[in-house]
């Protein structure tokens, strides 16, 4: 695979349409859709940005960039749940608008840059794009290329699930978060991937963003599709290494869900009687606050607000219990110089050099989870560690160029190979 960069003057490249669910930023995903079709935009190519859901960042249009929003609900804000589940499996719609557009390209000069399909595109959507002739390049924010419930875990059982996708076992497993006919919606779904959406036909090139997501995906891929890593962008000013005080809490960020591990944090932080912050929302918040009566709770935040917070704590806790496959909170931490204690179970360890930058920790394992919060009581450990995840991120930051770089290499490797 070629290492040198493509430009608007020098491929066969001229337009890419990005496909997402989402026409704003409502998540990382969404975030890294938006950032990668500016900086494309930036580089002189003819950009199309195709979601069912809106509004459209109003960031797209100021910057040249096409759009096309269909103005549905996700599968959560459907009117019915059984119109839900049915756009769900195959959003007609959808595919109708994708096929009028994609048909209206030059087939020799475009290629589609896919990002999440789970919300409401469809699968449908991935037959139009298999039927197009067009090259796609296939960016995996998470499992659903392979596993019906896109994580790879069992949540039930609270555990890494090692069940072959889609086999007896799979199926008649209830691995879902929420209940068995969520997972009898899954499998039919992603039954229609392969069968009907063809997907796995037109899987040729994706783009990874973890060492940990390849490795469990690995085997599930076709033979030929060729990997390329891109490091997710972050959007993070330089200020210097944040200033650890004596009295700085631990800082939880996230969702208030099984597999992201806030209990743990909560029980861990009790034992070494150390302070803790909760960041974030969802569906355990009650039972956490019990858990942890002494603990702050802010609830969501926006942006600036959650810089802030992070640059007063004295370390990220990440003790996520599912294969996360690149967390941009734990690149956040190391942008503002605060040390992470994260789980050995998901991608954020990749980014984590264990003694120097943060301290790992083993998975689902409080005393090992206590022990590591222990450590990092002593303020000097903290402020080192945090010096050291200073300078290590701004070594070779995430910048949205470097990240536009790889992507834009692998799209003209999809267009002309």
């Amino acid at each position: 695979m070629s290492n040198q960069t493509p430009s608007a003057a020098t491929t066969p490249m001229k337009t890419i349409v990005v496909c997402y669910d989402y026409g704003y930023v409502n998540g990382g995903a969404a975030k890294v859709a938006i950032l990668g079709a500016l900086g494309l935009a930036a580089r002189g190519y003819r950009v199309i940005y195709f979601a069912p859901v809106g509004p459209m960042d109003e960031r797209l249009t100021a910057a040249g960039i096409e759009t096309i929003c269909l103005d549905q609900q996700d599968l959560a804000g459907a009117s019915s749940p059984l119109r839900g589940a049915l756009r769900g499996i195959w959003n007609v719609d959808a595919a109708r608008r994708l096929t009028s557009l994609l048909g209206g390209l030059d087939a020799k000069s475009t290629v589609i840059y896919q990002h999440g399909w789970s919300k409401a595109m469809s699968p449908s959507c991935q037959r139009a794009i298999a039927k197009s002739g067009i090259p796609s390049l296939y960016y995996m924010h998470e499992y659903f290329a392979a596993c019906p419930n896109g994580a790879f875990f069992d949540y039930p059982a609270g555990k890494n699930c090692e069940r072959a996708p889609m086999s007896l076992a799979c199926i008649t497993r209830n691995c879902d978060a929420r209940a068995l006919h969520h997972k009898a919606f899954r499998v039919a779904r992603h039954g229609a991937l392969n069968s009907f959406g063809k997907f796995d036909k037109a899987l040729r090139h994706i783009i990874y963003i973890s060492e940990l997501q390849l490795r469990v995906m690995r085997p599930w891929l076709p033979d030929d599709v060729e990997p390329q890593y891109a490091p997710n962008p972050i959007d993070v000013a330089d200020d210097g290494p944040a200033p650890i005080a004596d009295d700085a809490p631990f800082l939880f960020v996230g969702r208030f869900s099984r597999e992201k591990g806030a209990f743990l944090a909560a029980e861990a932080a009790g034992r070494v009687n150390a302070p803790m912050q909760f960041v974030g929302d969802g569906e355990l918040m009650d039972a956490l606050k019990v858990a942890a009566p002494a603990a702050e709770f802010t609830g969501w935040v926006a942006p600036q607000r959650a810089t802030e917070l992070m640059r007063h704590a004295r370390a990220l806790v990440f003790p996520s219990l599912w294969y996360e496959c690149q967390p941009l909170t734990v690149l956040e931490a190391l942008a503002n110089g605060v040390p992470i204690i994260v789980s050995d179970n998901c991608a954020g360890a990749e980014f984590v050099t264990d003694g120097e930058t943060g301290l790992h920790v083993a998975s689902q394992n409080v005393d090992s989870l206590a022990a590591a919060m222990g450590r990092l009581m002593d303020n000097d450990k903290a402020r080192s560690l945090g010096k050291s995840a200073y300078d290590r991120y701004w070594a070779a930051p995430h910048t949205l160029d470097r990240h536009v770089d790889v992507v834009e290499r692998a799209l003209g490797n999809a267009i002309t190979s």
